[in-house]
């Protein structure tokens, strides 16, 4: 019998050095994801996935995209169970996405940076659960 902290359990002699090895690995994964790491590599993803984002939203709210996609659409289809989620009126839905852009640098300069993205994830939910519509 082998006994490990509340767990035991019965195991041949040849199943040592499998449980070597496993232990092994599994500790050398756990010390490469511990390991100290330079932050300047989630910092350029930060500045560029937020780049990113406020061209994406900046395009299409300059390119007519919110007028096309989500107000000039006479039918919306939604998704099941999210029959409530209606697109807002005209003023509020490029004010909804001109704010998403405003995140979306944030997003990119670091400012307020948790707030920012938990604000920007909600809104494009939003539009995404909105703006399921007819592409025939």
């Amino acid at each position: 019998m082998y006994a490990c902290g509340r767990l035991a359990c019965e195991f041949k002699p040849d199943d040592v050095e499998a449980r070597v090895t496993e232990s092994t690995r599994s500790s050398a994964i756990r010390r490469r994801l511990c390991a100290p790491v330079d932050v300047a590599s989630l910092a350029c993803f930060r500045i560029l996935f937020g780049m990113l984002l406020a061209w994406k939203v900046w395009y299409f709210l300059l390119h007519g995209g919110v007028q096309s996609e989500y107000i000039a659409q006479r039918l919306h289809f939604t998704y099941f169970g999210f029959g409530w989620v209606r697109p807002l009126p005209a003023v509020a839905m490029h004010l909804l996405v001109f704010v998403m852009g405003v995140l979306a640098l944030f997003i990119m300069l670091g400012v307020f940076y948790r707030i920012a993205v938990a604000l920007f994830c909600g809104g494009y939910t939003y539009l995404f659960l909105g703006g399921l519509r007819d592409i025939g």
